[in-house]
């Protein structure tokens, strides 16, 4: 057993309880819109977004009563941040689309001609004039098929991508060209729909995210498609401020990018106990651990973020890696923990610690000395420099107020090990690991 690193596959293999919000996102996937169907599914980095996409296709193909009685078929993930290099995020959709057609659909002359009328309308409307050959991705290379797609690129055909259109004009026709294609591909393949999850849109350029979200809001929409995009809320919420020119609140760019989806569910973060008992310890050792931390109340002093649960893994590979490990005592594991979790939040203190030559100085509160220069710093200013007060000044304040912060974190990690080990030996613990942190 360990912290896992993959994603998740069924959720018979879930550690966490995730069948409530699987079944949510079913359900929102089974409902009808006006046009197609946008889920989001928020959380933060290592919550389990990836999971849970892969969760939602193996519950809906294991229980299709479930979805309203509705044949839905899933295609794999789109990885929007491996195909960004592609230029343009739509047309790599398109694409991804058509490559995990079954081989009748994605053969057809129909559906040949009407992907290659929408990747002609993409590319105008979108400035991109490269549209994507889908006959590259075609187990068929008939000459048939190129001159389908030939023929609906040619400027002298009357499309929806004619520049006697209007933009508006192109956008309603796109719309309905891509209705239409789902409408046939679910003929095709005797279904009620397609699902298209989108994974790692919070990791691509702003620019590229927001048009592929644009895009999927207003010009390819369907019926007979449902998109879900997995993504960090805060990630996505800061490239659509970016979009308007960061003139958006916080909360009103996150108000903003919410229109654009028809329902969304947050994951929450893993309990941090729950991933610790995933190390890979012996079971009588991973017990006592556990209960040790529980005891000590190191866990509490950490909030649960991204940046903590990559401690945690960081950890395990340190335990595992080390065979003289296999003898460590409770109390190390405790402490080496709090410094691999206090190194992944705070990378500075721990740098600053090193270097000092008291490095004892930073379990304390701020010293008597340390007070009465600051006061006289403060008096002298106020008195005879009132109007001297410099950038760099400011700036040194301001860093001073940080490593407050960082203190107390220290102070706090420092009470809880107080019982079990002195200051001394703390920092003798992390200079032992600091070539691992």
């Amino acid at each position: 057993m360990a912290i896992r690193s993959e994603p998740v596959e069924f959720i018979d293999d879930d550690d966490f309880d995730s069948l409530k919000i699987v079944r949510r996102v079913v359900f929102s996937i089974s409902r009808k819109f006006q046009s197609s169907s946008m889920v989001a599914v928020f959380g933060s980095r290592g919550s389990g977004k990836t999971s849970l996409i892969n969760m939602c296709k193996n519950f809906t193909e294991h229980n299709p009563l479930s979805v309203e009685h509705k044949i839905t078929t899933w295609f794999k993930p789109f990885e929007s941040w491996r195909l960004a290099g592609m230029g343009n995020l739509t047309q790599a959709l398109l694409w991804h689309i058509h490559k995990n057609l079954p081989e009748i659909a994605a053969n057809d002359e129909k559906v040949l001609y009407k992907m290659g009328r929408i990747s002609v309308a993409l590319s105008m409307l979108t400035g991109n004039n490269k549209p994507v050959s889908f006959t590259q991705v075609s187990n068929s290379g008939s000459i048939h098929q190129l001159d389908l797609i030939s023929k609906s690129i040619s400027p002298e055909r009357k499309s929806a991508v004619s520049s006697q259109f209007s933009a508006c004009e192109q956008i309603d026709e796109l719309s309905e060209l891509f209705s239409s294609l789902g409408a046939h591909l679910c003929s095709l393949c005797g279904c009620n729909g397609f699902v298209v999850p989108i994974d790692d849109l919070d990791k691509c350029k702003p620019v590229e995210a927001m048009q592929l979200l644009f895009a999927l809001r207003l010009m390819i929409t369907s019926e007979s498609f449902s998109f879900v995009v997995a993504a960090d809320k805060l990630m996505l919420s800061r490239f659509c401020n970016y979009a308007y020119g960061s003139v958006f609140s916080e909360r009103q760019a996150q108000d903003s990018l919410l229109s654009f989806f028809n329902d969304w569910v947050y994951l929450p973060s893993p309990p941090l106990i729950a991933i610790l008992k995933k190390i890979d310890f012996p079971l009588s050792m991973r017990e006592a651990f556990c209960h040790e931390l529980e005891r000590t109340g190191l866990l509490n002093i950490f909030p649960i973020t991204s940046p903590v649960v990559q401690g945690c893994k960081r950890f395990e590979l340190y335990m595992y890696n080390e065979g003289s490990r296999s003898d460590c005592s409770i109390r190390d594991c405790c402490v080496w923990l709090g410094w691999f979790l206090i190194s992944e939040i705070q990378p500075e203190i721990v740098q600053e610690i090193i270097r000092s030559d008291r490095p004892e100085m930073f379990f304390g509160q701020r010293t008597e000395i340390d007070l009465e220069e600051k006061n006289g710093a403060v008096q002298e200013e106020k008195v005879c420099y009132p109007e001297r007060i410099t950038i760099g000044q400011r700036k040194s304040r301001k860093n001073k107020a940080d490593s407050s912060m960082a203190n107390d974190l220290l102070i706090r990690f420092k009470n809880c090990m107080s019982a079990m080990i002195p200051v001394d030996s703390l920092v003798r613990a992390l200079k032992e690991i600091y070539p691992f942190l």
